[in-house]
């Protein structure tokens, strides 16, 4: 039997997620959250990478690949800081609704991938490829930390 688990995962991080956004004051959206992020760069940069798993999927079905391809491990890296500017340039209503937009896509993309995928994935040591409350909860827990101890 193939592990679901991350969907279970998966929609608790997008329930807090959801929470977390709603509990935002318009002021709320600029609070740093470290370095030189804010909670926008923040939801920003949420959305960006679950889009990305999203188009990673889609192009590895269609290609025939059991997962998608490997990426550098700089990719990620490189692709914050060059994204970044357009993160910050967003408006912090609008980050918050494309990392919704992009949460809940990337898990029902994911909750109805075959099983095949669903069991490569781990073997190859990517299970954040399905697992997106990892990536998904350090950020809700950085947001968190940044808005203080009065917020969700």
């Amino acid at each position: 039997m193939t592990d679901r688990t991350f969907e279970e995962r998966n929609a608790r991080a997008t329930d807090d997620l959801r929470r977390l956004v709603g509990s935002l004051a318009p002021e709320d959206f600029e609070t740093g959250v470290g370095g030189t992020w804010t909670v926008a760069t923040c939801l920003a940069h949420l959305a960006f990478w679950d889009r990305w798993q999203v188009v990673r999927w889609r192009d590895a079905l269609a290609t025939g690949l059991v997962v998608p391809a490997d990426v550098s491990d700089n990719v990620p890296d490189l692709a914050n800081a060059a994204l970044e500017p357009t993160w910050r340039a967003l408006p912090g209503e609008t980050a918050a609704a494309l990392a919704l937009e992009a949460a809940a896509e990337i898990d029902a993309l994911v909750a109805a991938l075959p099983g095949a995928a669903v069991a490569a994935a781990p073997a190859a040591g990517r299970v954040r490829l399905l697992d997106r409350s990892i990536h998904r909860m350090e950020h809700v827990t950085q947001v968190r930390r940044g808005l203080g101890p009065t917020e969700l």
